[in-house]
């Protein structure tokens, strides 16, 4: 008997051409995702052809570590608002309870849900969803869309985020998208000769960057208001090729995140939003095969 796959959740498969986007249906079992990324619009793999350019992390499922390219909202609406076991908001994931003032607390179970409204096309997903609360006396509360789209190279991710606070709030997106490597080595990232080299990282004599053979994580300074892609050479035991990732705004800062199994470089945003603050962003992955 085959193992049930895990998250057991339906998908869309959004195909255009030679890509095919597997994406997460959250509504059966939103818990299933857990509480740290964006629940609508969550990719679950990206596929060009017959090969499977995402990647899980790690061999068991987690939903705090995930799969494929997910997004994630730091800056929970209302944490340092509301008292000990009350709610807050976890923006495109649902609620939690507060529980000490350390944090990430998106480990910790759901507390509550967000109903998602979805409109599916043949190569193309919007998703949306809205909550509020109100905590100590005063409203916290968004409305967000996701949108996707597939197009001849590659995959295009549109966020929209309206935002009902006090008065302002800060705000921290980012995308942390998995690509495949083998053995924490195969992949490499085009990097400023001037930016700080990060830790647990080396350059090759291109003086690209690459993780260790058991992985790494640092955040990347340095980067601080550029506009270039950020530029990955893929794995050329797994096919090769080079992926761009082109953010519509200027960087604030990467992560950098590898295991044995994949890849991850998280562009950052972080903002702090008026009430009542419309804006969007969009994130293109642009793929050249070898």
């Amino acid at each position: 008997m085959t193992a049930a796959r895990e998250p057991d959740l339906p998908t869309f498969d959004l195909v255009h051409g030679a890509w095919t986007a597997r994406v997460f249906d959250p509504r059966p079992d939103p818990h299933a995702l857990g509480a740290r990324y964006v629940h609508g619009g969550y990719v679950s793999e990206l596929r060009h052809r017959d090969r499977v350019l995402s990647a899980r992390p790690q061999a068991t499922w987690d939903p705090y570590v995930g799969e494929g390219l997910p997004e994630v909202f730091e800056g929970p609406l209302g944490f340092h608002a509301c008292a000990e076991g009350e709610p807050f908001l976890r923006i495109g994931a649902g609620r939690l309870a507060r529980h000490g003032d350390g944090w990430p607390q998106a480990r910790g179970p759901l507390v509550g849900t967000v109903d998602w409204l979805f409109e599916v096309g043949t190569n193309h997903l919007r998703a949306s969803c809205s909550d509020r609360l109100v905590i100590a006396g005063k409203p916290y509360g968004y409305a967000l869309v996701r949108e996707l789209h597939l197009n001849d190279q590659g995959l295009t991710s549109r966020t929209e985020l309206r935002l009902e606070v006090p008065w302002s709030h800060p705000v921290i997106w980012f995308a942390h998208p998995f690509f495949a490597q083998a053995d924490g080595t195969g992949i490499s990232q085009e990097f400023p000769a001037t930016a700080p080299l990060p830790k647990g990282f080396s350059r090759d004599d291109e003086g690209r960057l690459h993780a260790g053979s058991t992985g790494g994580f640092s955040a990347v300074t340095g980067v601080w208001g550029t506009t270039d892609p950020v530029r990955l050479h893929l794995d050329p035991r797994q096919g090769g090729g080079r992926l761009d990732l082109h953010l519509d705004r200027p960087l604030d800062k990467l992560v950098i995140y590898a295991t044995q199994r994949a890849y991850s470089v998280e562009p950052y945003l972080a903002r702090a939003w008026q009430d009542g603050e419309t804006a969007a962003w969009t994130l293109d992955y642009r793929f050249t095969p070898a």
